[in-house]
């Protein structure tokens, strides 16, 4: 099947432009940084491929990643009471909610591109438009082939696509970009690489625990002889505890001779705060990605009273800056600029609430008992269409009686 043409939002193609060559040297430390290779303090070079490596880097990408992923989101028109009904006709519609193009769900794009913003600062996909300028598809553009960039005189963002073919210079209206929290209002900075130190550090002490443990290096006891060993009892004593209790031996029975005692090595305080440091590194990664550090397994400070509070924060203090960085990415480039106002691409969070229907059921019949929300406005919240005798303000649990009129 023939790659479809690029066209931008008026319609015409793209200006295509050929690829600049130059000189081959020696990377420069600022196109390391652009490529997400970062030097470290602990001499370890972070990159999102390396920064995956460590368990809590790859929990924490994942976790936000596939949530965002998982929660439907959908087109709707918006009426002047700020009601609003599904916009199913509308172009974009299918997009968000269905399928992004023929080979990609709306749900998959938006995981993979918040893995890029997550790992490399900047999520790209390319809207590709039919004749009209109505967007069809939104394809992934992949790191490393997109850059973002801004006109000095009217500071418009535009973009630099580099393809097999040559290379695009693509409207701000042309790319869904997804960027992490920005340093200058242009490229998003991950947080891989505003947290490279503790990234790089929890590099270091997984590699020396791997390595400790893969070499059985660390003693776990001493043997102690009364007297001196014979020259053969020495070397045959060796052999036997090595191939008892280091690589893939470990676990087995060792004999000892010479009458040659063993006394297990006691937990020192060095170990104690190798252990220690390597959980406060599981925290500092949690902050990096603004996670609860129990949601990267660090259950040491958690408790049951306190574990709807830590969803709550992972929702509200994680997530929805995640989703209103999406939602502002769909109108951009998915909605006319007429449309900004009559029209707004919406997260359905009902996902989130579902394991605390009860919860949520109980808060809004409370408000719809003392009078301070409408029927309509709780639909609003839940992405339902309005109902016809949905803006009574009153309670619905109580109704005045009135005796029925008699004639005398």
């Amino acid at each position: 099947m023939p790659v479809p043409t690029l066209l931008d939002h008026t319609g015409a193609p793209f200006e295509r432009k050929a690829a600049p060559v130059s000189g081959v040297s020696a990377p420069e430390p600022w196109f390391m940084e652009a490529l997400g290779i970062h030097a470290t303090a602990s001499k370890v070079v972070v990159s999102p491929s390396t920064a995956m490596r460590v368990p809590a880097v790859a929990r924490a990408v994942n976790l936000i990643a596939g949530t965002i992923g998982i929660l439907p989101a959908r087109v709707f028109k918006v009426a002047a009471d700020e009601a609003r009904t599904p916009a199913t006709e509308h172009p974009a519609f299918g997009l968000v909610h269905r399928f992004a193009n023929p080979f990609t769900s709306a749900r998959e794009l938006r995981q993979i591109l918040t893995r890029d913003a997550l790992l490399h600062g900047d999520g790209f996909a390319a809207v590709v438009r039919d004749g009209s300028g109505r967007p069809r598809e939104l394809v992934h553009l992949p790191p490393g082939t997109c850059t973002a960039d801004v006109d000095l005189v009217s500071r418009e963002p535009f973009y630099r696509v580099s393809l097999t073919s040559g290379s695009d210079v693509l409207s701000w209206r042309d790319v869904l970009h997804l960027k992490a929290p920005s340093l200058d209002g242009i490229r998003g900075a991950s947080p891989t690489s505003l947290g490279r130190e503790a990234i790089g550090l929890a590099l270091v002490l997984e590699a020396y625990a791997a390595r400790l443990f893969g070499n059985g290096a660390r003693p776990g006891g001493i043997i102690s002889v009364p007297g001196k060993l014979g020259d053969t009892a020495g070397p045959r004593m060796k052999a036997s505890w090595q191939a008892a209790f280091s690589g893939e031996g470990t676990g087995g029975t060792a004999v000892l001779e010479e009458g040659a005692t063993f006394s297990p090595v006691a937990l020192t305080s060095v170990d104690a705060e190798f252990m220690a440091q390597r959980r406060h590194q599981v925290r500092e990664v949690a902050n990096v990605f603004g996670l609860p550090s129990t949601m990267l397994g660090d259950t040491e400070n958690q408790t049951y009273s306190n574990v709807e509070g830590l969803a709550q924060s992972f929702r509200d203090e994680t997530l929805l800056p995640w989703i209103a960085a999406w939602e502002d990415a769909y109108a951009r480039v998915l909605l006319d600029e007429s449309e900004l106002s009559t029209h707004a691409v919406a997260f359905d969070l009902e996902a989130l609430d579902r394991a605390d229907l009860a919860a949520k059921a109980e808060a809004i019949a409370k408000r719809r008992a003392a009078g301070i929300t409408t029927a309509n406005e709780e639909r609003r919240s839940l992405n339902l269409p309005a109902h016809a005798n949905g803006n009574e303000l009153g309670s619905p649990f109580t109704t005045a009686n009135e005796a029925p009129a008699h004639n005398e």
